[in-house]
């Protein structure tokens, strides 16, 4: 066959029943035409159906009908096991009534698996997900009744508890690449993040699948054989797309993928950009109530950290300690996809880096974190409950995922919870002064729904797990989380015991949070905040 094809004639590679692994995180180095031909094809034929899908990350729409929402129609996929799925919202009736099986394992689980299938070893052991809705003595990462497959074991050695985790085997690939070079080789200048290109062909050619690549554009010249992510042969079939985007709302931008690196004060120009776009609360924007969080948080920066920033409130952190002065170049950010140094970006472009010393394999990445490589992470929040567990994975019918969550919160000796208080909750401004307003449901709870975090784990590993809120800042101890810090002007009991379904310990000495985080920029454009 000749890979260079249409993207309908790559699809027909895929057959029933076959498991399906796709590249990319949200619609970063993400086959998007990929998607849309092959949801033509089973509009148009009704095959392939009962597929598997394995992805790392998200790679849906939470609104917009595109990427793998293009194959939730019934019958096209019947199995489904991937790290992140707040974006597959249009999966989420098809899970919730057992119509497909369902689970949710961790993303860097996922992406060492692909060395495993590609050198077809039955598995390996971790730690990552031990005492979590992970750990096969709770639900084994299933969402639902009709999912009872279980990816992991239970083992010990040398009196230490490991999951054993199985290999999975997937047998056709989709990959976004940027250029294709005369003979077919991959490179992947403009992609923001590499992710697990060469890995996953690996696996899918080892195992005699079908390796699918989409790019941008073709090359009239050889490649530089050290550029090259994917040789032409472990590839099936080559598309062209000359319209793909870097992210979802980006065509192009070259910081993001090392092309350019910016002096300082650009970078200072920048930081400033993104304050002002934060503090206008647009659908993609910030309030000032998650800002004060970021602040409160960066506080707790040290000297030489090696961070990871999460997805949400705490991809604010970089840009809050910058404006606060209290970064210097002893401190390093990294984000999970694979970046090393620079400053994360935040919404669409999360999982990106500005100014990046290296961009290099997400498995890379998750096993330098694996070995205890990082000091401090910063992560979200769903649920805290009163012994200090941490949901992020599920509420109710609405399915979030576990993501990078584990590797990153289970192997740092620090960890920050960046939380809104109440869900909803914030301040409003009144002649220049922060007044709070309530949320609509309490998000410190009696016990979290689902454990992403454990504090029981925790607390073995001797890890310092701090909780910051708008309102109040709380400490893990032996005894359950502890009250430490609360905000200023504000009443112990009408402000935060009230808006709590426990009590929790309170410190003899509390304090109040610094007045530094408060002092957000621009309140003359705050409103409703």
């Amino acid at each position: 066959m000749e890979k260079f094809v249409t993207a309908r004639q790559a699809v027909e590679l895929i057959k029933d029943g076959d498991l399906l692994a796709v590249n990319g995180i949200g619609s970063i180095a993400t086959p998007e035409s990929f998607f849309e031909a092959l949801e033509q094809r089973y509009l148009e034929t009704q095959s392939p159906n009962g597929i598997g899908f394995y992805a790392m990350s998200g790679l849906g729409g939470r609104k917009e009908w595109k990427l793998a929402s293009r194959l939730s129609h019934p019958g096209l996929i019947n199995f489904m096991v991937v790290g992140h799925w707040d974006t597959y919202r249009h999966f989420f009736d098809a899970v919730n009534h057992n119509e497909i099986e369902a689970y949710n394992l961790p993303q860097g689980i996922l992406s060492l698996n692909l060395h495993m299938a590609a050198a077809k070893r039955p598995g390996f052991f971790s730690r990552m997900g031990l005492k979590t809705f992970i750990d096969p003595r709770q639900d084994g990462g299933a969402l639902n009744e009709i999912s009872k497959r279980r990816f992991m074991e239970l083992v010990e050695i040398d009196n230490k508890e490991y999951l054993f985790y199985k290999t999975i085997f997937p047998n056709v690939c989709a990959i976004r690449g940027t250029t294709a070079d005369p003979r077919g080789n991959i490179t992947f200048e403009k992609e923001g993040l590499l992710l697990d290109p060469l890995v996953m062909a690996q696996a899918v050619k080892n195992n005699g699948g079908k390796v699918i690549v989409q790019v941008e554009r073709f090359s009239a010249y050889p490649a530089n054989p050290k550029d090259v992510r994917i040789p032409t042969q472990l590839i099936d079939a080559i598309i062209v797309c000359p319209e793909q985007m870097q992210t979802a709302t980006e065509k192009y931008n070259p910081r993001y993928s090392g092309e350019i690196r910016i002096p300082d004060f650009q970078m200072k120009m920048d930081m400033e950009a993104l304050l002002d776009n934060n503090v206008n609360c647009d659908e993609y924007g910030r309030s000032v109530a998650d800002r004060i969080i970021a602040r409160r948080a960066s506080l707790e920066l040290r000297d030489g950290d090696m961070c990871n920033l999460g997805i949400g409130i705490s991809t604010l952190i970089g840009i809050e300690a910058y404006d606060m002065k209290i970064l210097n170049d002893s401190i390093t950010f990294t984000a999970e996809g694979g970046t090393m140094g620079g400053t994360p970006v935040g919404d669409y472009a999360f999982g990106v880096s500005i100014n990046a010393d290296a961009i290099y394999t997400q498995a890379e990445q998750f096993e330098y974190y694996e070995g205890n490589a990082l000091t401090v992470s910063f992560v979200g929040a769903l649920e805290i409950d009163k012994a200090g567990n941490v949901n992020v994975s599920k509420i109710g019918d609405k399915i979030f995922g576990i993501g990078g969550f584990n590797f990153v919160t289970q192997t740092p000796r620090r960890v920050v919870v960046c939380s809104k208080f109440n869900r909803g909750s914030g301040y409003n401004r009144d002649n220049g002064c922060f007044v709070p307003f309530d949320g609509y449901e309490n998000k410190f709870c009696e016990k979290v729904e689902s454990i992403s975090l454990s504090s029981e784990f925790a607390l073995e590993e001797q890890q310092e797990i701090t909780y910051v809120t708008e309102r109040a800042v709380f400490k893990l101890t032996n005894r359950g989380i502890k009250l430490i810090e609360i905000a200023p002007g504000l009443d112990l009991e009408k402000d935060i015991l009230n808006h709590m379904s426990f009590m929790p310990d309170i410190d003899d000495h509390l304090k109040v949070m610094p007045q530094i985080c408060f002092e957000i920029q621009k309140l003359e454009d705050i409103k409703n905040v």
